[in-house]
C-alpha cells in the first residue's frame, strides 16, 4: 500500500514537474487553439451570412435601379398677342419648338402634363370655342426632340414646319402649316411677338399686311369716323347717334390693331381715353357697293 501510495506521490510529482518545466504549456497552448478554433466558427459562419445578406442587398438596390422611372422632357409656354393675332410659342430644352399664331376670338389656353407613370408628356390647349370658329392642339412627345402635332383632331407632320398660322373663317378655321426655323426665336414673349410681326406671310394671311390696299382705304375710313364720333359731328347720324352717345367724355383714341378677312370686312381694335381714365373698343367695317365703308358693328367702350 505504501508502494502504491508512493507511485501515485511519484506520478502526481511528474505532472507537476512536467508542468511546470513547460509541457503543460504545450498542452495549454492547444487547448487554447482549439479553444480559439470553436469559437472562430460561429464567426465565420456569421461572416458568411453577412456576406450573403449584402449580396442580396446589392443585388436588390441594383434592381431597383435599373426600374427607375423618369418624367419625360416638358415644354417652357408662351402666351402673348400681337395687334390682330395671337400667340402661343412652345420650346423644349432638347430643341422641339412649336409657334401657333392665330386671329380665332375669345380666350386662349394652355397646360401639359407629364409623369414617372407615363413616359409620354402632352400639350395642349385651346382657341376659342370648336364649334364657333375656334381650334384644339395637343403635342405629344416622348424626348423633347420629336413629336406628333394634332389640330381638331387632324394629325400633322411637323418634318412639314412647326409653324401653323390659323384663321377663323366663319365657324370653322383654316390651317397654314409654314416651314421655319424656330429656333432663332426666344423662349420669351417679346421675343416671339417682334419675330411674328415681322413675318409677312403671317400678316399676308392674317390680313393683317398694312400694305393692303384695301385695308389701308379702310382705315383712313375708320380714322375719319372715330374723329368725327369724338368731336359730337355724329351725334344726329342716323345710324351712329347710339356710339356717340357711349362716347361722350372721349377725347382720344388709338388703334393698336387691324386686319381685314376673306370678306373683305376690316377689323379695328385699340383704346379710348378721358380724364377719368381708358377703355377699349372694337369696331368692323365693311364696303357698301357705292365704294365707301360704313360701321357694321362697333363693341365698347370696356373699362379697364
Amino acid at each position: 500500500m505504501a508502494k502504491v501510495s508512493g507511485g501515485e506521490n511519484v506520478l502526481a510529482k511528474a505532472e507537476y514537474v512536467a508542468y511546470t518545466s513547460g509541457w503543460p504549456m504545450i498542452f495549454e497552448r492547444k487547448a487554447i487553439l482549439e479553444t480559439a478554433e470553436v469559437s472562430m466558427n460561429p464567426c465565420k459562419e456569421h461572416l458568411r451570412l453577412c456576406f450573403i445578406a449584402s449580396i442580396g442587398v446589392a443585388l436588390v438596390i441594383s434592381l431597383v435601379g435599373c426600374s427607375t422611372r423618369t418624367t419625360p422632357p416638358g415644354a417652357t409656354t408662351i402666351g402673348t398677342s400681337a395687334p390682330g393675332m395671337n400667340i402661343t410659342y412652345l420650346g423644349w430644352k432638347e430643341g422641339l419648338r412649336v409657334l401657333f399664331v392665330d386671329d380665332v376670338k375669345g380666350s386662349h389656353s394652355s397646360q401639359g402634363s407629364g409623369s414617372t407613370d407615363n413616359a409620354m408628356y402632352t400639350a395642349s390647349g385651346s382657341a376659342g370655342a370648336v364649334d364657333a370658329g375656334g381650334y384644339r392642339w395637343q403635342i405629344e412627345t416622348r424626348d423633347g426632340k420629336s413629336a406628333t402635332c394634332q389640330i381638331n383632331g387632324k394629325e400633322y407632320d411637323l418634318s412639314k414646319g412647326t409653324l401653323f398660322v390659323i384663321q377663323a373663317t366663319g365657324e370653322q378655321v383654316e390651317v397654314h402649316q409654314l416651314q421655319r426655323d424656330l429656333s432663332n426665336i426666344p423662349l420669351n414673349a417679346e421675343g416671339c411677338r417682334e419675330a411674328v410681326r415681322e413675318d409677312a406671310e403671317i400678316r399676308k394671311v392674317l390680313g393683317t399686311d398694312p400694305g393692303d390696299a384695301a385695308l389701308r382705304e379702310a382705315r383712313k375710313q375708320a380714322d375719319a369716323i372715330l374723329t368725327d364720333l369724338l368731336a359730337g359731328k355724329l351725334d344726329n347720324a342716323p345710324d351712329l347717334w347710339p356710339v356717340a352717345r357711349k362716347l361722350k367724355g372721349y377725347d382720344v383714341y388709338s388703334i393698336e390693331w387691324q386686319k381685314i378677312d376673306s370678306d373683305r370686312a376690316a377689323h379695328f381694335g385699340g383704346m379710348l381715353s378721358r380724364s377719368a381714365g381708358r377703355a377699349r373698343f372694337e369696331m368692323v367695317l365693311v364696303k357698301q357697293q357705292s365704294g365707301n365703308w360704313a360701321v357694321a358693328t362697333f363693341s365698347g367702350p370696356n373699362l379697364e
